[in-house]
């Protein structure tokens, strides 16, 4: 292990951006998931396309980050996942070109002034919550953000999440996803489809290879 890996402690935030610097990929796995993603974000700012796996039974933002060949690429099973990594190794200007891409996605949505913002507004509405005066030439510049999602938004959200699922490198696995989560053994349990409920493809997925 020690010859093929370089085990990193805490990292200060210039150490980080050599880090990312060194990298032409990152390749992020879990069996858990992200609920949202600091090293996925990091990278992309970093202009480093990234390679994730989908993981639809936990939480699943990395697939919301990651937009398949385009920042990056998304992997539902092992194989896809190490051939992923080698496709952008040996392709340096798609690997070149979804880093940029990854770059302008993470500049447009995760930006420390935009989130700021958004986070004051939350301190703001708490602060009224509990009764504190404020003056409305404070709260008037925050009229303007929302960070609640819409009917609309919801609705949207549910179809891109579904196609994303679908998109990935590879064939999709799903006996893949219930192995490595260690649901293998509930292939047969009826009760699983309440948890797959959310996503329509791996519903039929399921029932499929249930018969």
């Amino acid at each position: 292990m020690k010859i093929n890996f370089a085990f990193l402690d805490d990292l200060s935030e210039r150490d980080a951006i050599r880090f990312y610097s060194s990298i032409d990929v990152l390749a992020h796995s879990s069996k858990i998931g992200e609920s949202f993603g600091y090293t996925i974000a990091e990278a992309m700012a970093a202009k480093k396309p990234v390679v994730v796996n989908s993981t639809p039974l936990e939480d699943n933002a990395q697939i919301e980050l990651v937009d398949n060949f385009k920042t990056g690429l998304i992997a539902n099973s092992s194989q896809p996942y190490a051939r992923a990594i080698g496709y952008l190794l040996n392709n340096k200007l798609e690997r070149e070109e979804m880093g940029l891409a990854g770059y302008r996605k993470a500049k447009r949505n995760y930006d420390a002034p935009s989130t700021t913002r958004v986070l004051e507004k939350i301190y703001l509405e708490l602060a009224i919550e509990k009764g504190i005066d404020l003056d409305d030439r404070v709260t008037s510049k925050y009229k303007d953000i929302n960070y609640f999602p819409s009917r609309e938004d919801i609705i949207s959200f549910k179809g891109e999440y579904d196609k994303r699922l679908k998109e990935s490198f590879g064939r999709q696995n799903l006996s893949y996803c219930l192995e490595v989560l260690g649901y293998k053994h509930l292939l047969n349990k009826p009760f699983l489809k309440e948890r797959l409920k959310r996503s329509a493809y791996g519903i039929r997925r399921l029932e499929t290879m249930m018969k």
